[in-house]
């Protein structure tokens, strides 16, 4: 989770390091969304995913 520090620091960087950490914040949601479509695929099959 970004600090409110975070957030202001990254409101004021340059373009190419705000682009950045937006394509690295969608590639990390995209991430979660598989994991979470994978749990629901293991539970639809009768497995319980592990953790």
């Amino acid at each position: 989770m970004i600090t409110e520090e975070g957030a202001v620091e990254l409101a004021q960087a340059p373009l190419e390091r705000r682009t950045e950490s937006a394509v690295a914040a969608a590639r990390l949601a995209d991430h979660h969304a598989d994991l979470a479509v994978t749990g629901l695929h293991l539970l639809a099959l009768g497995r319980r995913p592990a953790g």
